[in-house]
């Protein structure tokens, strides 16, 4: 009686801990707790970005710097990791299904039964026990499913081909945040070459400004005069104001991929090498040819493309599903039961089952995976044509600002000379120092344009190389953060 009423609590406490943990309440949205959960996420955010005072680095490590830290590229190497186990967990399917059952059977009183004539309706044995009060009982069962092999095949299939589209994912995360490195790199190179300068020349212009006011209230000069030389002043302030502010925000931002402190004191390296080499090559090459390239090398319709070997297969599954399973059996058992003459012994079975309920909605499945097969084919189709028309928008913006940023630097070489005679000319007397300011206004504007130019140039032939399918820097090199 005390082995009943203990097991029988235990059995309580059990039960009453699996409900606690089933019905554990989830976080409500705007509470004091979904707000710690998002102040812990943020701190996890401020540990991946070392404190750093001043940072000198070059292309090639910022390219590296980004995939090392950057998170997105973390969570797709994740998502390859764990197609790859799923995998794994696929093929481990096709082993028969064991189950191993062990339990304790007790009652509070003997099992004592007896048997009764079916003839007469007398009782013809005098109640017996045929079994302990208390008994153990060990079953080993092993179940096996023909059919289930069929469907593991295919599954793993599937599971392969998700490993692939992962790695085409993963691929494409690397090459955004490479290009997204590349171009901001530029951008920020270009601000950072031009801006000390540009504040100097902005500082003497707005001093020259009240140098002018001034003259024009001692009647040095006449109204129309300073009011000719203010507006070309502030109209040379306000160029290199406006093309520097454009290039500002590329320091934030590559800060923000390098995921360090937005405080840190950046210092770029010019790269010895940049894609511009390679844009005689892109231009001149037929535009077949890169539509071609394009879609071959695209991970996006790559993947695309092996979806629909996956969605194929599946309308392969549904039918092979339907099919009855040949289901086999075997169980080895163990009673603790005394009465019993042989307390252990084995069992087996070989079945032939039929899933009824598959076999009346093979026909609306069917529909459904055919309906699934034609929808990828229209996105890989529109996909197609989407790459096609990029390769064409993306290689005439090449063009066009190739030859912007011949102007702007053939404007840049004019300006400098421009800028250097009047300076001659200044030392020797021939002309004002306003004539000289205008110059070196002048120049300072064409060095922003043309740096900005550049940057953008930079940013056209990186994204076309993107395009195409092409990475912009060595995948392999720069994997750190991800998974080959």
């Amino acid at each position: 009686m005390k082995d009943w009423i203990a097991n029988s609590v235990f059995l309580c406490l059990v039960v009453t801990g699996l409900q606690l943990v089933a019905c554990a309440p989830a976080v409500p949205l705007d509470s004091a707790k979904h707000a710690q959960i998002m102040q812990d996420k943020k701190s996890k955010i401020a540990q991946n970005s070392p404190e750093i005072s001043s940072l000198t680095i070059d292309l090639e490590q910022a390219l590296e710097m980004a995939l090392a830290h950057n998170l997105d590229a973390r969570v797709s190497a994740l998502e390859v990791l764990s197609t790859q186990n799923n995998l794994s967990l696929e093929q481990l399917t096709a082993l028969p299904e064991y189950t191993v059952t062990g339990s304790y059977q007790g009652r509070s009183n003997p099992g004592g039964s007896s048997s009764r004539s079916l003839n007469t309706g007398r009782q013809s044995l005098e109640p017996s026990i045929s079994t302990d009060r208390h008994r153990r009982t060990v079953d080993l069962d092993a179940q096996w499913n023909l059919i289930d092999l069929v469907l593991t095949a295919y599954r793993s299939e599937t599971a392969r081909d998700n490993i692939k589209t992962a790695q085409e994912r993963h691929k494409k995360v690397i090459q955004n945040i490479l290009l997204d490195v590349y171009s901001a790199y530029w951008r920020s190179l270009a601000y950072q070459d031009t801006s000390a300068k540009a504040g100097t020349l902005i500082t003497n212009a707005e001093a020259k400004l009240r140098e002018l006011e001034q003259m024009r209230e001692k009647d040095v000069l006449n109204i129309e005069e300073t009011a000719e030389l203010k507006v070309e002043l502030v109209q040379s302030i306000q160029d290199i104001r406006r093309t520097s502010s454009e290039l500002k925000p590329a320091v934030t931002e590559l800060k923000s991929l390098l995921s360090i402190p937005l405080s840190t004191e950046l210092i770029l390296q010019e790269p010895d090498t940049s894609l511009v080499q390679k844009i005689p090559t892109l231009l001149r090459t037929d535009l077949v040819k890169l539509e071609d390239e394009a879609l071959i090398k695209r991970p996006e319709l790559r993947e695309a493309l092996i979806n629909e070997y996956i969605v194929k297969r599946e309308l392969r599954q549904e039918i092979a599903s339907t099919f009855p399973g040949i289901e086999g059996f075997f169980g080895f058992n163990h009673d603790g039961n005394r009465f019993l003459s042989e307390t252990q012994w084995q069992n087996f079975s070989l079945s032939l089952v039929q899933d009824i309920a598959k076999l009346f909605t093979l026909p609306a499945r069917m529909r459904q995976a055919r309906n699934n097969e034609e929808l990828q084919k229209q996105r890989a189709l529109a996909l197609s044509a989407a790459i096609v028309t990029q390769v064409h928008l993306a290689r005439h913006r090449l063009d066009l600002l190739n030859t912007q940023a011949a102007l702007a630097q053939s404007s840049q070489q004019e300006a400098k000379r421009l800028s250097f005679s009047s300076r001659k000319k200044h030392e020797q007397g021939f002309s004002s120092g306003m004539q000289t300011l205008r110059a070196q206004l002048s120049e300072q504007s064409a060095n922003l344009r043309a740096s900005a130019a550049q940057a953008e140039l930079q940013q056209a032939v990186a994204s076309l190389m993107i395009t195409l399918g092409r990475p912009v820097a060595d995948l392999e090199k720069y994997e750190k953060g991800g998974v080959s």
